[in-house]
């Protein structure tokens, strides 16, 4: 038999935060200066998701057909406010700042599955298609206290639109002969990792803020094999061992790629890097299984290499602020 479903899904939060931070500086064990920070920060977050989905039954042995539409959209709402004074030995103030951080997110899900049982076999085939955009509109206002005006920072101040699209094609097929099983699949994927921003800023400028060979608006695609295995031997009726091996794609998400600093405080900016490519990897598993009267014993080793692999690194801009503390 077939059907057809839908659902909706809606929430929305409000958060609330205060961070207060002291710090003390010393010259061996007196206090050289003292400084106090205080972040108000308010988050509105809205999100609703529709979705589709067709279900065929061809009859009772599992023989199916399922497709699915999703869409959701999320959007995330950020407004701060910094403020950084010097208590001691001087009560004067550092920096006043109001953050605001704009985040929405559209998002299309399409797939479909086809399951064929067969006599102690099985195959299955499907596509994919994921799109998802996120467009991110950050602005920085400093207080200017000689004139006591709020000015928008620039080289902060911008609007960056990442798109991430995969689209995959799978096909699997398993089959057991006497105390041996496989399974085996392959999977086609075509991935395109899209980035354009726009901002104020004077593009020499730009070069000097961000470095010369840093590409703001990118186009990359990628397409990619992706093998999997997995054996099965049974030693006794309740006892096997196993073997499986995957390769797999670990792709940068859009806080990694924008190449505009953000920062939560004066002294810790994050920065992404648009020269981020996807890594990849291999992951190979031996397991083995033990089942007693009252008791199952599942035990396994695990080794996985990432090539291209990407991380959060800490380092110095050799910049300081206008008080000499290193950002």
């Amino acid at each position: 038999g077939s059907s057809i479903t839908g659902g909706f899904f809606w929430r929305t939060s409000r958060d609330e935060d205060i961070t207060e931070n002291l710090t003390d500086r010393f010259v061996e064990e007196e206090v050289e200066s003292r400084t106090f920070r205080e972040q108000e920060e308010t988050e509105d977050d809205n999100s609703y998701q529709v979705s589709f989905n067709y279900r065929n039954k061809f009859d009772d042995e599992g023989h199916l057909l399922t497709a699915d539409v999703q869409y959701s959209r999320d959007s995330e709402d950020q407004e701060a406010v910094i403020e950084e004074r010097i208590t001691f030995p001087t009560d004067d103030l550092l920096a006043l700042e109001n953050v605001s951080a704009k985040e929405d997110q559209n998002e299309w899900l399409i797939q479909a599955d086809y399951v064929r049982p067969m006599e102690d076999a099985q195959f299955e085939a499907g596509f994919r298609s994921n799109l998802e955009e996120t467009i991110t509109d950050y602005r920085l206002d400093s207080l200017d206290q000689a004139s006591g005006d709020f000015v928008v920072n620039k080289a902060l101040t911008n609007i960056f639109t990442y798109n991430e699209n995969v689209h995959a094609a799978y096909a699997q097929y398993g089959n057991k002969l006497g105390k041996f099983s496989f399974l085996t699949g392959l999977r086609l994927e075509y991935t395109q990792l899209k980035g354009d921003v726009e901002t104020e800023y004077d593009l020499e400028d730009l070069e000097e803020l961000l470095g010369p060979d840093v590409d703001l608006n990118f186009d990359k695609r990628y397409l990619g094999l992706f093998p999997t295995v997995n054996l099965i031997y049974e030693l006794s009726e309740n006892e096997n061992v196993s073997l499986g091996y995957s390769r797999r794609i670990n792709r940068p998400r859009g806080w990694f790629i924008n190449p505009f600093p953000s920062r939560s405080s004066r002294t810790n900016i994050f920065q992404g890097n648009p020269d981020l490519d996807p890594a990849f990897s291999n992951a190979f598993d031996l397991g083995y299984l033990k089942r007693w009267r009252t008791l199952t014993l599942t035990s396994s080793v695990y080794y996985q290499r990432e090539t291209g692999s990407f991380e959060r690194v800490q380092e110095p801009t050799g910049i300081t602020t206008p008080d000499g503390i290193e950002i």
